[in-house]
């Protein structure tokens, strides 16, 4: 599995023998074979070799449920088990408005292909990349009827205004290097022979572009790979559920209805079964637009006890919660002095979490691993009638191998709390230098050139990752990282360094 940084990372699959370079010297490596392989056909010709069509597909279901994840595979096919492929590059493009990334997982593809890399990169929000080769030599590379090349996981968007919406999950051509598999007899590179938009919709929908004749010719490719795009919409929602009857039992804000959300922020949806769509409806318990999240559970427990009649009142606080993840004790603390109501935490990767707190009053972590995410939930029980605080201060640490990829957290009012993640011991940065205010979708962009403006010119609050703010890789922090920034986002674009 890869620790999918949103820019650029490298992942090793079982197979791999060694640690191959960054993505960037590997696009090199990638181009020059091409390159070579193009030199060789020249000299031998491929008058003589015939090529049958493959495809590629984006095998998943066409409606997304709102706030879940999402499974995606690509699947190549090969008609021809006597040419195998010893590489390949793809660049995938999807709708940002209905979905977002969070990790691409590898296959073992085949056993005996002794792959040499497998590379995720991340050009802007909407395109993936992936590029992998096999050794040289390997032999029965991607030769059998169907492989799938690799598992995408997305997070399907939380606001139930995203329901009953569409977009497209497909490939994109923006230079000639895109979308090519070569062959390993070094006989053909092949490329895109035609691309079919929204797989199995009837009618089709308008064929569109792939590899240009030139490109075709300057990378000395053969049109023998068919590429079948998706269609993908969200849900629509054709009935609703009262707020607060999440058991579907024509009764709101009961125990048991309470219990089935907590289950739900530590197992995930399946403590619903089939009344996902129900479900969604009536977890908006305090009317945000954004259903089944941890203010939702605060809210009905207020509910529940007593404390609050059933309509919640709308709060902005202006203290900043610090969560802080040490990464190499691997403990989570809380910087917020007046204490939350809960919070909940999701790690890509199975964690089990130990308690750092005061446990006179119970043990308040509830956790589980689905096989892909561990969700965390911090609060006190249901019958809390004095409204206990998460503390602030450490609170757990963990065993086990994860990368804590989201959060939330409220306090008693359900008030929205700006908050910050703060990462210390070891390296804070992740992939690549620039995300200077910490923010969870780790890009560089104009939210953290006005941190960093902030920083130096305004507040002088110190920086949630000085790793990350040192822009130029030189010195400390100052106006000479703030100038290359400018220049990154505006004028060169010069891409930012990679994280020590």
């Amino acid at each position: 599995m890869c620790n999918l940084h949103p820019h650029t990372v490298t992942c090793s699959l079982a197979t791999q023998a060694t640690s191959i370079g960054n993505a960037i010297s590997k696009s090199k490596l990638y181009r020059a074979r091409l390159l070579g392989l193009l030199v060789f056909m020249l000299v031998v010709g491929f008058a003589t070799t015939s090529f049958a069509n493959r495809s590629v597909r984006i095998s998943t279901d066409r409606e997304l449920l709102i706030g879940q994840e999402h499974e995606v595979q690509l699947i190549y096919v090969n008609p021809d088990p006597d040419q195998s492929v010893i590489e390949y590059n793809l660049l995938i493009s999807f709708s940002t408005e209905l979905i977002s990334l969070i990790e691409v997982i590898p296959t073992p593809l085949n056993a005996e292909c002794g792959w040499e890399y497998f590379n995720i990169s991340q050009p802007v929000d909407s395109m993936i990349r992936i590029s992998a080769r096999a050794e040289s030599g390997s032999g029965n590379c991607l030769n059998a009827d169907s492989i799938v090349l690799a598992t995408i996981m997305f997070q399907v968007a939380e606001d139930s205004a995203a329901a009953c919406q569409g977009g497209k999950l497909g490939f994109i051509w923006q230079n000639c290097w895109d979308n090519l598999f070569a062959l390993e007899d070094s006989s053909a590179v092949l490329a895109v022979d035609s691309v079919n938009p929204y797989y199995n919709v009837w009618p089709p929908y308008e064929m569109q572009p792939g590899t240009t004749d030139s490109c075709v010719t300057n990378v000395g490719g053969v049109r023998a790979v068919n590429f079948f795009e998706r269609h993908v919409g969200t849900e629509c929602f054709y009935y609703w559920g009262p707020k607060g009857d999440l058991n579907h039992n024509e009764l709101q804000y009961e125990i048991a209805d309470y219990v089935m959300l907590r289950d739900y922020l530590v197992d995930g949806p399946v403590v619903f079964g089939d009344d996902w769509e129900y479900a969604l409806t009536a977890g908006d318990i305090n009317a945000d637009g954004i259903p089944l999240r941890v203010k939702d559970l605060i809210w009905m427990q207020k509910v529940v006890i007593g404390d609050t009649l059933s309509l919640p009142r709308g709060v902005v606080a202006t203290d900043t919660v610090r969560l802080i993840q040490d990464l190499s004790a691997q403990t989570i603390s809380l910087d917020y002095e007046p204490g939350l109501a809960a919070l909940h935490i999701k790690f890509v990767g199975e964690i089990t979490p130990v308690p750092l707190y005061d446990t006179t009053e119970g043990n308040i972590i509830r956790y589980g691993f689905d096989g892909t995410f561990t969700r965390v939930l911090v609060k006190h029980p249901l019958f809390d009638w004095d409204l206990l605080e998460v503390p602030s201060g450490p609170l757990f640490s963990y065993t086990g191998t994860g990368n804590l990829v989201a959060y939330e957290l409220t306090d008693w009012t359900t008030a929205t709390l700006p908050s910050l993640l703060i990462n210390s011991g070891g390296s804070c940065c992740i992939g690549t230098i620039g995300n200077v205010n910490c923010d969870l979708d780790d890009m560089a962009d104009i939210g953290d050139l006005t941190s960093l403006i902030e920083y130096l010119f305004i507040t002088y609050a110190p920086l949630c990752c000085t790793d990350e703010s040192n822009i130029d890789g030189v010195g400390t922090v100052d106006i000479e990282d703030l100038t290359r920034f400018i220049d990154y986002l505006f004028l060169s674009q010069t891409p930012l360094s990679e994280c020590n």
